[in-house]
Formats: C-alpha cells, structure tokens, sequence
C-alpha cells in the first residue's frame, strides 16, 4: 500500500490532500469482512490526531480485481464509526465509484484511523491482481489553533 501526499498544484487544483493505493497484494494480507486501517498507516495501529478534518472523499478502481470469481466488495469508515462510503462497492470493475457517504465534513474528535472492510466472496487470498484509489481530503485544525 502506499499513501501519497498530493503536491501542493493537485492539492489545489483537486481539492485533495491524500491518495491510498491499494493493490490486490494488499488486500489479501487482510482478513476478509473485518477493518483495518488504511490511514495514516497500512493495517497497523498509528493514529491521526484528534482535531482531523476529513472533507471530501472519492474513489478510483483503477484496476479491476482479477485471479477468482465471485464478489469482492469494499467499505470505509472510521474509527468513530462514522461511514465515509457506502457499504458494499464493488472491486470487481474498474471505473470511478459515485456511491459514498460523505455528504458532510467529518471532523474527528479523538485520535483514530481510517478503515476499510473488504470483503470477499471466496478466499481474499484468490485474487491476484487489481488496484483501487482513494482520495482524501484532510485538514489538521490542530495547526489553525496556535
């Protein structure tokens, strides 16, 4: 997994801050059906600071998850339990996902994480090739308030 700061010319120009790319090496280090953290870091407990600022949120399957067949199936959130997409977006197909929950700014009050469950049909381990992109955008109020 990598997580890439965007430049400070995309940042502007897109509005985000963060781009996560998981591939399908990733994901079949992960238990199928149940979170793990995606940011600030990959499926370890590092935490962003209280006083994050998540304001926007997209998706990209750049590449469609390959190796099985069946459902593979991905959702985010955070450690608050708020939902940052909608449950059940499917990996399977490539294109841009227009289904997420974010219809408002979250911001987080303590310290946490950002989840994703992915879920599969068969054997996480099955799939052989794919890769998803997930934008962010984020603020840390904590350097406003000094």
């Amino acid at each position: 997994m990598q997580i890439v700061p965007l430049v400070i010319e995309e940042a502007a120009y897109s509005g985000f801050t963060q781009k996560i790319i998981l591939t399908a090496a990733d994901i079949i280090l992960l238990t199928s059906g149940t979170a793990a953290s995606i940011f600030p870091d990959f499926n370890v407990a590092t935490q962003f600071a209280a006083g994050t600022y998540i304001t926007d949120l997209a998706i990209n399957v750049k590449t469609a998850f390959t190796g099985q067949a069946g459902t593979l199936t991905m959702a985010l959130t955070d450690t608050a339990a708020n939902a940052l997409s909608a449950a059940g977006l499917s990996l399977t197909a490539a294109g841009w996902l227009a289904s997420y929950n974010l219809t408002k700014p979250i911001l987080e009050t303590a310290v946490g994480q950002i989840l994703a469950t992915i879920t599969s049909q068969n054997a996480i381990t099955g799939w052989t090739a794919g890769e998803v992109h997930i934008y962010l955008a984020l603020s840390d109020l904590n350097t406003l308030d000094r």
